[in-house]
């Protein structure tokens, strides 16, 4: 899927998606030019306040994680640029106490970290996420369009390993999601394949 940073997203409303999960990965393959230097990959939050939010995007380049369950902010930020021009694959995962980020099957050392409570999509509260979205962050408005490539875009009910991400990777070829060892962990899938 290719998007103009300008207004190109998708979106689908869904209340409370995936609140219960206390664990998880998002996997996406993405491609952006050396001039882009922000933009969400996967996101999902609630529209009617800015208390409730997950999105995964680049910030300065590299890989970025900010959640918000109406508490304290949580930001982690990879090491590695992404913003070259070239095809990489950007994991996230959770285990319910700490978030990891892979770049190209490599974990990332966090350059910065606050709050890395590893929550995942795991919400309490009376006003929940009621979105979930690609290429875009929706909440009172629309913000941090994607510009460039995102595909393969999967999330998973359970924080994938290093060799488990590894396989995903597929050194460098994308691995259709549903032929994964962890398949029945999957409980979203959003391919640019011509058919899903």
């Amino acid at each position: 899927m290719v998007f103009d940073g300008i207004d190109d997203y998708l979106t689908k409303a869904v209340a409370n998606y995936r609140a219960s999960d206390s664990s998880g990965t998002i996997s996406a393959w993405v491609k952006c030019p050396s001039s882009l230097t922000g933009g969400t990959i996967f996101s999902t939050s609630d529209t009617g306040t800015d208390n409730y939010y997950f999105d995964f995007g680049m910030y300065l380049g590299e890989l970025n994680l900010w959640e918000k369950n109406n508490d304290t902010d949580t930001n982690i930020k990879s090491t590695t640029s992404i913003n070259d021009d070239k095809l990489h694959h950007c994991v996230l995962t959770a285990d319910g106490s700490t978030y990891k980020i892979y770049i190209d099957g490599a974990l990332e050392t966090l350059a910065t970290s606050t709050e890395n409570d590893g929550n995942w999509l795991n919400v309490t509260g009376d006003a929940e996420r009621d979105n979930v979205n690609i290429g875009v962050l929706k909440r009172g408005s629309l913000t941090n369009y994607w510009n460039g490539y995102i595909n393969e875009v999967s999330l998973w009910n359970d924080d994938l390993t290093l060799a488990e991400v590894q396989e995903l990777f597929n050194d460098g070829v994308a691995l259709d999601a549903t032929t994964h060892s962890k398949a029945g962990n999957l409980v979203g899938y959003w391919r640019n394949d011509g058919v899903s």
